[in-house]
């Protein structure tokens, strides 16, 4: 009996330091447990926050690339809006390019024109001189026989130059029908409005007419338009800027003024050798048709 119980002692005794050792043990691992929870959630959180940096990395990165694409778009729309603003200046260079060289052509042409008609003059003032002409001939520009069928088919001549050259130089539509002499009451006042036209858009001369006559009678009409011309070119061979004023019933006046009211420069008159034309030189030029 005293064995039992001793040996029970024992025992108990051994459970109790077994017990005192696991709980020993057991206070180890929970600490280190909760150490490495501790550690774990401390990592976790780290995780989070540069998960939560890199998600704003991420939306910088999208916004970014969203603006890329904007400008990549804004510059795309404006290389096609530069395109087509080189393709129309290139063009309007063209354009212009040929305006010019028809302007030069026209130009060459008015000068050989007019060494034409310098030479024809000569040689009608030559002939003139030497008795060929009578009192009341006309020298300028083409020789004006002022009645008759050769003075009718002269201003059919002069006529169907006008046209074309209202085509050519002044019609905004060039091949659109018709001509502006078929329903016009003074075909002189026309066929002179267009010869300024003319020069304006070929030459760039500052030139516009004032007329105030009365209808020209079939006699005089070629004449009075030679000698418009021959003012019109020598008011544009002028830089300042010049009115043809054009007056009267029986005998008509045609004067060349400044348009901004200074006088105009040294302008030569047309030579003549007809008692009919009267010229003047004052405050411009002066060149009047008479009648008889």
């Amino acid at each position: 009996m005293p064995v039992a119980i001793a040996a029970l002692a024992f025992l108990a005794a051994a459970l109790a330091v077994a017990l005192v050792l696991v709980q020993r043990a057991a206070r180890r691992d929970r600490a280190d447990a909760q150490a490495q929870l501790g550690a774990l959630r401390r990592e976790l959180s780290e995780v989070r926050a540069t998960g939560e940096r890199h998600r704003e990395e991420l939306n910088g990165a999208r916004s970014e690339v969203s603006a890329l694409e904007d400008r990549v778009r804004s510059a795309t729309a404006q290389e096609s809006k530069l395109e087509n603003e080189l393709q129309l200046a290139r063009t309007r260079a063209a354009a212009a390019r040929t305006k010019v060289s028809e302007r030069d052509a026209r130009i060459e042409a008015l000068e050989a024109e007019r060494a034409d008609l310098a030479s024809r003059l000569g040689a009608a003032e030559s002939a003139a001189s030497a008795g060929g002409r009578n009192e009341t001939d006309v020298v300028i520009g083409e020789a004006v026989d002022l009645d008759g069928p050769r003075d009718d088919a002269l201003w059919q001549l002069e006529i169907a130059r006008s046209e074309r050259t209202w085509r050519q130089n002044v019609a905004p539509n060039p091949e659109a029908g018709g001509s502006p002499f078929e329903e016009c009451d003074d075909p002189v006042r026309l066929a002179v409005e267009i010869e300024a036209a003319a020069l304006r858009e070929s030459v760039g001369a500052h030139i516009s007419v004032d007329w105030q006559a009365a209808p020209v009678e079939p006699a005089r009409r070629h004449l009075i338009l030679r000698v418009a011309q021959e003012m019109l070119e020598a008011a544009a061979r002028n830089p300042e800027p010049a009115r043809l004023v054009v007056l009267g019933g029986g005998e008509v006046t045609m004067h060349l003024e400044a348009t901004d009211g200074d006088e105009l420069g040294r302008l030569v008159p047309p030579r003549v050798t007809s008692r009919l034309i009267e010229a003047r030189e004052e405050s411009g030029l002066s060149l009047t048709v008479r009648t008889e």
